[in-house]
């Protein structure tokens, strides 16, 4: 738990596990071939691309939030099927690998950590409490049609706040930042919860379940070389309004991106997305 000093990591209590696939059946099939450039030895079953959203009490729980999650989910991968997909050897002699859309479906993780969503972004040792919002496992390097390679995990913080962490594997991060993915499942969840009106909860909202274990998710393998090469600044800004002008928004982020360069000493490059 967070006190006595912020000295102390809080621990994230996991709740629940959950799979989510598309609302039909993929047909055709789709596959992505693994070309060899993309091979990076072991390192590509580990290898993962990560982040973390965290809002303060709204009108909804984190468990409200988790719940339109698994219902819009559902339908934004019928737009992309192959996030919720595989990978597969294509033929067990050349082991040449590919992704294919055989619907196996996304984990979503349900927890609770016990500090408020103010103490955790003061806490000194924040860059490790973070990893625990991310949930991630490495694909299983000799059977990886097993390993689901994207994963969402909202996670409740006492003050009524929540995290939602997202994670998926580095082959997926075209189709997840490239594609219009990114922007058809906030658009098909605000959706869903704003005609609503019948319906006040959804339909898979498991709020105050016992936990299954109280061990932290690891956001990093214990054999990836890497796992402390990613730094996290938090800027907080004060906005009265909810309709804020996007073009505001815009030269925030900017403003917020050349301080973060300036003092990490690197650059992230032109092209960044904005939530």
């Amino acid at each position: 738990m967070a006190s006595h000093g912020n000295s102390l990591v809080p621990k994230v209590s996991i709740k629940g596990f959950h799979s989510v696939t598309p609302m039909r059946i993929t047909e055709p099939r789709q596959t992505r071939r693994v070309l060899s450039r993309d091979l990076v030895g072991p390192e590509m079953f580990q290898r993962c691309f990560n982040m973390v959203q965290c809002y303060t009490k709204g009108e909804d729980s984190g468990w409200v939030v988790a719940g339109w999650i698994k219902e819009s989910l559902g339908r934004a991968l019928l737009e992309q099927p192959m996030i919720s997909g595989r990978l597969q050897k294509r033929d067990r002699n050349d082991g040449e690998l590919e992704i294919v859309s055989n619907d196996s479906g996304i984990r979503i993780i349900e927890a609770t950590i016990q500090t408020t969503l103010s103490e955790f972004l003061d806490l000194k040792q924040r860059e490790e409490a973070e990893a625990q919002l991310v949930f991630w496992n490495d694909i299983d390097e000799h059977n990886p049609q097993f390993s689901p390679l994207f994963y969402v995990q909202v996670t409740n913080f006492q003050c009524g706040g929540y995290s939602i962490g997202i994670s998926c594997s580095i082959l997926l991060v075209d189709f997840f930042l490239r594609t219009e993915f990114i922007k058809t499942w906030p658009s098909i969840h605000n959706n869903i919860v704003n005609h609503n009106n019948e319906r006040k909860l959804p339909l898979f909202y498991l709020p105050g379940v016992n936990g299954t274990t109280d061990s932290s998710p690891n956001l990093f393998s214990a054999s990836t070389p890497n796992k402390n090469e990613s730094k996290t600044m938090v800027f907080k800004i004060n906005a009265e309004s909810k309709n804020m002008e996007i073009e505001w928004c815009q030269q925030i982020a900017l403003a917020c991106v050349e301080d973060a360069e300036n003092g990490l000493g690197s650059e992230m490059g032109a092209e960044f997305c904005l939530f």
